[in-house]
């Protein structure tokens, strides 16, 4: 949904078929993570960021992966490496098919399957939220269903994880 995009609760109990306190719960829990904005006696938006707190996402954003890059590279096994190829070849099969949504979906995986092999759960947790964010940014200031990887970057990532190159790690992620 566009950034500005009135989320009305009976709308969403309808469509989801659920309690409006079921919405309710759902619509604070996305405001806690910044994606909505929820305005008293007017209801909840889909979040409109400035250009300033964009850019503040994407610097924290790539603050949090390099150190997630950098400890990936210190616990990455064979399985990880084939679980990032395998959703690198998913992604480049949505993005053949023309399915937008799930390219981006499957890039968000990829970086979030990067958090993982890290095993810092603190810093995987900051990634969920800045993915969701930067997903909602890229939709308001960016070129419409893209993401903000480069159809070539994930491999060369998993290149480095895999050749153990933390330098080289660290400047693909930047």
């Amino acid at each position: 949904l566009p950034p500005g995009t009135k989320l009305g609760e009976q709308a969403l109990s309808d469509l989801f078929d659920c309690h409006r306190s079921n919405v309710r719960r759902a619509l604070t829990s996305l405001a806690a993570q910044h994606v909505i904005e929820i305005q008293p006696n007017r209801g909840a938006f889909v979040a409109t960021p400035s250009p300033e707190e964009s850019r503040e996402v994407f610097e924290a954003r790539r603050t949090i992966e390099r150190t997630l890059g950098r400890l990936a590279i210190k616990r990455a096994v064979g399985e990880d490496i084939a679980e990032m190829r395998r959703l690198i070849l998913k992604e480049a099969e949505a993005r053949h098919e023309g399915d937008k949504p799930a390219e981006l979906r499957l890039s968000r995986a990829f970086h979030m399957q990067l958090a993982a092999i890290a095993g810092n759960g603190v810093l995987k947790q900051f990634l969920t939220e800045l993915t969701l964010r930067t997903t909602l940014i890229l939709g308001l200031y960016g070129s419409r269903g893209t993401s903000s990887c480069a159809r070539d970057e994930h491999g060369p990532i998993v290149d480095a994880l895999e050749a153990r190159d933390e330098a080289r790690l660290v400047g693909l992620i930047d």
